[in-house]
């Protein structure tokens, strides 16, 4: 009955605006719009919500310098989120990006939480090197509001982008200072996902012995909270580390346990597939390279379905 009540209510109001809207002119017809646009966007029109922050956006900046840059703010931030929930992320990104520039001139602070949102689209978007600039600057922007489990989310973020591209000491250190900052906070699963994180940076290099420690202190953290997803990852942690020390006992071990999780219906095939990569290399290290190239032959199999995993 509330729900109801509280939606005729919501749509009175909208009708009113509608209304209002036929007669206004200016700043005062695209601040009406603005107020559409939150209505349409929380029932989930974001076509219609795109399309009245871009109508009310066009008007300010025809106003030139008697529009308000915070009003265009707010109306780039809508757009972008508009266009985030209609997965078109370049777009979305580059409507972030109007917003961090100009708060990066009227209020630094909340331009390093636009830089943060930014960087993640940028990251949906598969631009990788834009989300690690953006993520970067938010670390290097003051900001009085930051705590320790900010930071550590900060830092996180830094790391995960740079990891994509490849640049492991760069994400190795900012890996361990996110790990740091969630320690402080007491943030335990936090912590124990960037171990597993770490873990794969150190098998990316070779460094098995770190490889194999931080794995440990993931596999515990998965253990703990009985997490699949978690499991999956601490596992295959363990089994690529274990490869790295030509323990290979061990290494099947790990890697056909978490396997074991992913090969269920539904089928998570790009788990499986960077499992059974693993495998083959761990045949193949065995001297067992008949078995390890069958192995491969199936994954391409698969991948010319799926694609490969990331």
């Amino acid at each position: 009955m509330h729900d109801n009540d509280r939606g005729k209510r919501n749509k009175a109001k909208e009708d009113a605006l509608w209304k209002e809207l036929a007669t206004q002119e200016g700043a005062e017809r695209a601040d009406t719009m603005v107020e559409l646009s939150h209505i349409v966007f929380h029932r989930g029109d974001h076509q219609e919500s795109l399309a009245l922050c871009e109508s009310a956006r066009e008007i300010y900046e025809s106003l030139g310098a008697a529009g308000s840059n915070t009003e265009l703010v707010h109306i780039n931030q809508g757009i972008a989120y508009s266009l985030r929930n209609l997965d078109r992320h370049n777009e979305a990104a580059e409507a972030a990006d109007r917003a961090a520039s100009l708060l990066r001139e009227i209020d630094p602070p909340r331009a390093a939480d636009m830089l943060r949102t930014e960087g993640t689209f940028w990251f949906s978007a598969k631009e990788f090197q834009r989300s690690l600039d953006c993520h970067l600057e938010a670390t290097n922007t003051p900001d009085p509001e930051m705590n320790d489990y900010n930071y550590g989310v900060d830092f996180y973020n830094v790391a995960i982008a740079a990891a994509r591209l490849k640049k492991w000491d760069l994400a190795i250190e900012k890996f361990l200072a996110s790990r740091e900052f969630f320690k402080r906070d007491k943030a335990a699963y936090q912590v124990g996902c960037t171990d597993e994180e770490l873990a794969g940076c150190y098998v990316e290099v070779g460094n098995g012995v770190e490889a194999l420690h931080h794995a440990e202190k993931a596999l515990d953290l998965a253990n703990t909270v009985i997490d699949d997803d978690r499991l999956y990852w601490a596992r295959l942690r363990m089994g690529q580390a274990h490869l790295l020390l030509a323990d290979f006992e061990k290494s099947e071990e790990f890697l056909q346990s978490a396997r074991d999780l992913v090969a269920r219906v539904p089928v998570d095939f790009e788990q499986v597939i960077k499992i059974d990569h693993e495998m083959a290399r761990l045949r193949i290290s065995q001297g067992r390279v008949s078995e390890g190239q069958e192995i491969l032959r199936r994954v391409a199999t698969i991948e010319e379905t799926v694609g490969e995993a990331s």
